[in-house]
């Protein structure tokens, strides 16, 4: 059973002041007053800072904003910090970089960049559009995580075929272009995680190759993972929306795919 935390408890009435055993005739009685989850608990007095150590000189995991990490790190190495508590070595950092690179392209076709797109043309504002996007992003993102769950299993345990999920659509074959950079990425996968670290001798896709990187880096967790591949694709996807122009509704393809209204009978005006 469920119990609802808000739930009048035993003894959460309390009477003030206490009732006598006996009430004296024609007294009113006492006034009840409900004591609820936050009065009965002792809460702390303080939010508690895990991450950024506030102050007019911020810290990101001890590491001093603008007197360190501004001065020697990028924006990877900041990234990495804030997920792993810790900086990246150059082998990390440098899979890490190539990761988001492979992640980043989101095409006007989908849903994120797609929306993006609508509220563009329908005015909205730019924070609006951000969050329109984020919300996007952050549910392709965990849809992704579940399609690419068998990948992520057989690299744990790399034994019989490659999932169907990380290989190249049979209908459009691996280019020669495509092809050299997967050889490429096996061989960086193995310089920088050690021989058996390479990718399979298959057609894996480019989204599929970057999630190969993130496991060998080992960013997983819905929260870690989900968050890169957002911070992966945003700039890309408001960089497609600020490309369109507000209000511009006929430069939409509104009959893509086409359509006709029908009634209820079936008749087509």
């Amino acid at each position: 059973m469920i119990v609802d935390p808000f739930e009048l408890p035993p003894m959460a009435l309390t009477a003030t002041p206490a009732t006598p055993a006996t009430p004296a005739a024609g007294d009113a009685p006492a006034a009840a007053t409900y004591v609820g989850p936050f009065d009965r608990e002792a809460w702390p007095e303080r939010l508690a800072a895990h991450v950024v150590s506030p102050g007019a000189e911020p810290r990101l995991h001890g590491y001093a904003v603008a007197g360190d990490l501004a001065r020697f790190y990028g924006a990877v190495d900041v990234t990495w910090l804030v997920l792993r508590g810790e900086l990246p070595t150059a082998a990390e950092r440098a899979a890490f970089d190539v990761a988001m690179v492979l992640l980043a392209p989101v095409a006007i076709g989908e849903a994120p960049a797609h929306a993006a797109g609508l509220a563009r043309i329908a005015g909205a504002p730019p924070a609006a559009t951000i969050a329109i996007t984020a919300v996007g992003l952050g549910e392709q993102a965990r849809a992704e995580r579940a399609a690419m769950a068998p990948w992520w299993a057989w690299l744990d345990a790399p034994t019989g075929a490659v999932p169907a999920c990380a290989l190249v659509p049979t209908e459009s074959p691996e280019s020669l272009e495509a092809q050299a950079a997967r050889r490429w990425l096996d061989g960086q996968l193995r310089s920088w995680f050690g021989a058996d670290r390479g990718l399979p001798d298959a057609p894996i896709g480019r989204v599929a190759c970057g999630h190969a990187i993130l496991h060998r880096l080992g960013l997983r967790g819905p929260v870690v993972l989900e968050t890169v591949l957002v911070w992966a694709r945003l700039p890309a996807v408001m960089a497609e929306a600020a490309a369109v122009r507000i209000g511009d509704v006929r430069g939409y393809p509104a009959r893509l795919p086409d359509f006709q209204y029908t009634d209820h009978e079936g008749a087509a005006p």
